[in-house]
């Protein structure tokens, strides 16, 4: 995954490795953890639905939101919270 804050790209400069389970502190006041995921289902020739991805936002060492993002991969791959940007770069579907 890379992230960025507010207007910078979400490039591979900010590249992470981030497994289910684990946690990455990505700035001084922010640490998010990829708690795990799931797939949608669809119906057969609609395409691949969103991976849904449950993460942990922890904002100043205190838990501050848990949330859920359906994440279109064969688009974007891209999710926004606050003024940070997401973008999936790789998945393991094998794997939770």
């Amino acid at each position: 995954m890379a992230y960025s804050k507010g207007v910078e790209p979400t490039d591979s400069s900010h590249a992470i490795t981030i497994h289910s389970g684990e946690s990455i502190r990505i700035d001084p006041s922010l640490v998010i953890k990829f708690e795990s995921h799931s797939h949608k289902r669809m119906y057969a020739g609609t395409g691949k639905g969103p991976l849904i991805i449950f993460m942990t936002y922890t904002l100043n060492d205190s838990v501050f939101e848990k949330v859920q993002h359906n994440v279109m991969v064969a688009k974007t791959g891209e999710w926004d919270w606050r003024e940070y940007r997401f973008r999936l770069i790789e998945v393991d579907y094998g794997h939770a």
